[in-house]
């Protein structure tokens, strides 16, 4: 799978040290929907599905790279219950429409992988 290449350009200047963890991240998540569009926006790696923002990359964590799941920047209306289920244990919910996973390394995602990999396919499905 090729990877942006203004994304791969990004990446580049900004030297970080978990740049393995973050490129397979980036592959995990592009492989999930072939509709998802790479892009940077908010100073990260950003993934657009069906014309609204649903993922970032956060790389300002010391030690880890933080997965955003979101709805996008504009407002919606919060569900009274997480958008999806996490059967798996693998996220954070600051809010019912926004989810957070983090990963400290390589062979922590690799180690979550498939699991990950079915919670994304399962937040872009969802309705919000």
């Amino acid at each position: 799978m090729e990877l942006n290449k203004q994304v791969n350009e990004f990446l580049d200047q900004k030297k970080h040290p978990q740049r393995e963890l973050i490129d397979a991240l980036r592959r995990l998540i592009l492989s999930c929907d072939k509709q998802l569009i790479e892009d940077v926006k908010w100073n990260a790696p950003n993934y657009v599905y069906k014309q609204t923002d649903r993922i970032t990359l956060n790389l300002s964590g010391k030690g880890m790279v933080r997965v955003i799941l979101h709805c996008g920047a504009a407002k919606t209306k919060i569900p009274s219950m997480p958008l999806i289920d996490d059967a798996y244990g693998l996220l954070a919910w600051p809010a019912n429409n926004r989810a957070v996973a983090q990963f400290k390394g390589l062979e922590d995602l690799q180690s979550q992988e498939a699991a990950f990999k079915k919670i994304i396919q399962l937040w872009l499905k969802a309705k919000y």
